[in-house]
């Protein structure tokens, strides 16, 4: 089965789920990290049914999640990417934009192994645009970087890959976060790329990748230590070959015969296989050829517990190199110029998979700049929200038939024209801005929620949600305006919104849904304003 090793044992723990049945997903969750990946199937099948049912989109996304993750890890990876694009399509829906682009990323390695490499490619690349765009310090946003660093790793795309590791890094330091490992990605995605780099005849820089592998392992381990953790052994099959390969065959071999058997005990076995390789290396140095054959095939076995294509050639490539070792020079210069080659033809696959990224990129580039030039045409200038022309499409686009629940909130500023005979037209001018600021902040992403200004003081939010969750969104945006300190803007300003809503139900047309919306806006203005009718 092709496994992800490292990259395949952590499982994001829902550290922002919040709904109310979040209890499941993180017994679910457990399973998966227990490696117990049929049971948690069993149970997300039995949960996910009620959650369905409940309507929790949180915690089902979530659930969704694991279930990916455990089909993924049973070798079902076919099943797993049809349950990771249904996830991908839920986030859009929540305007979970972070969430989509980790999705984006977890699906790039099924993707890739069940020969949809250009789908794989083009969404790594529009995760990892939508994570530059957007930049942040929360856990939810630095695990998903961590998912675009796994992704490149696993398809080869190291540069990429070490970008996104230095990112993360830069914001949690040497501090290490076990529900964002980004420490031991940025450790096995440099042992890798220095392996490869090795492979293909380029020494020097494969010992840059290994001494800053060692570097980043080593601090990690005596962290690890210091705080007396039960994965004392974490990483340190990546030190111990990282020894050998950097002229200290001795001190691998000591550190490799020490770990091995705990390694193998707790069954970490990709671990385990890496210290199999320094012990290799170790008992070859000293002249034990026998000694050194013995662990590569035992870290050839190792293999059957989920590895790479990359990571099995490697052993394949000691193998062949302890071999070569005994032969007649001319040989084994012969067989080491075969196996060199090899080893550059897939290093050329790695270098058309990264071409065909810098294409997905640039084409994800250019579709960025068309929408936001089209986008800029729809933006009021004044407030930043949709304009007129926005309004007219939302009002065109909810006249379509659709299953979702829709909803339209119209919104009126109180009073709005004793304000500008007040305070001046300049100071309408800011108490407008200010609202469409409140808008944006207060609505979901993009096509979610849609706010827009259709008239001088009169704004419409199109939300792609029912009553209630459309009366909340109203509410967040009346509470935040009543909770500015307008004196900042004008000595003695007060200012306060009305709010309709109305919900899309089957048989009504858009002109009966505005004329509910528009009544309620009247009732709540004669209830005294300040208020949300509904």
């Amino acid at each position: 089965m092709e496994q992800v090793g490292m990259r395949a044992a952590h499982v994001p723990v829902p550290v922002s789920a919040d709904g109310p049945f979040t209890t499941f997903a993180f017994r679910v969750h457990k399973m998966i990290v227990m490696g117990e990946f049929r049971r948690a199937l069993e149970a997300a099948d039995h949960y996910e049914a009620l959650i369905r049912l409940a309507g929790d989109d949180i915690t089902l996304g979530y659930l969704m999640q694991c279930r990916m993750f455990g089909l993924m890890w049973t070798g079902r990876d076919r099943e797993a990417v049809a349950v990771g694009q249904e996830l991908l399509r839920l986030r859009e829906r929540l305007g979970t934009r972070v969430a989509a682009a980790k999705t984006r990323a977890d699906l790039v390695e099924m993707q890739f192994r069940t020969g949809q490499l250009d789908d794989g490619l083009d969404g790594l690349a529009r995760a990892n645009a939508v994570l530059n765009q957007i930049e942040g310090d929360d856990l939810r946003y630095l695990a998903a970087v961590n998912s675009v660093a796994n992704a490149a790793h696993g398809v080869e795309l190291y540069e990429l890959g070490e970008q996104a590791c230095r990112r993360v890094i830069e914001r949690l330091g040497n501090e290490l976060n076990f529900a964002c490992p980004i420490h031991e990605t940025y450790v096995m995605l440099l042992l890798e790329w220095g392996l490869r780099l090795e492979q293909i005849g380029r020494p020097e820089e494969a010992s840059a990748r290994f001494r800053r592998c060692q570097a980043v392992a080593g601090e990690i381990i005596t962290d690890l230590e210091r705080r007396e953790s039960t994965r004392t052994f974490q990483l340190k099959g990546a030190y111990a070959l990282t020894l050998a390969k950097l002229g200290e065959p001795g001190a691998a071999l000591t550190l490799a015969l020490e770990i091995i058997e705990p390694l193998r005990d707790e069954e970490q076995y990709m671990e385990a296989r890496l210290a199999h390789l320094a012990a290799g290396l170790g008992w070859h140095a000293a002249g034990d050829d026998a000694g050194a054959r013995r662990e590569f095939l035992a870290a050839q076995q190792l293999c059957e517990h989920g590895s790479t294509r990359a990571e099995r050639f490697q052993v394949r490539y000691e193998l062949a190199r302890l071999a070569i070792a005994g032969l007649d020079p001319g040989r084994a210069r012969d067989l080491t110029e075969a196996m060199t080659e090899q080893a550059r033809s897939l290093w050329e696959l790695r270098l058309e998979r990264v071409a065909m990224l810098r294409q997905a990129t640039h084409r994800i580039d250019l579709e960025e700049q068309r929408r936001s030039a089209a986008a800029e045409l729809l933006r009021d200038t004044l407030t930043g929200i949709g304009n007129r022309r926005r309004y007219e499409q939302m009002v065109a686009a909810f006249a379509l038939p659709s299953d979702e629940a829709r909803c339209l909130l119209l919104i009126d500023v109180d009073e709005f024209k004793a304000v500008n005979d007040r305070f001046s037209h300049a100071v309408g001018d800011r108490v407008l801005a200010e609202i469409g600021t409140a808008l944006r902040t207060n609505c979901r992403d993009r096509d979610v929620d849609v706010p827009t200004r259709f008239g001088g003081d009169e704004f419409a939010v199109f939300v792609h949600t029912d009553l209630a969750g459309a009366v909340e969104v109203g509410e967040r945006i009346r509470r935040a305006l009543l909770g500015r300190d307008w004196e900042a803007v004008a000595p003695g300003l007060t200012v306060t919104i009305s709010v309709g809503v109305a919900e899309l139900h089957r048989g009504m047309t858009v002109e009966d849904l505005f004329a509910a919306a528009d009544q309620n806006l009247y009732r709540a203005k004669r209830s005294g304003r300040d208020r949300i009718a509904s």
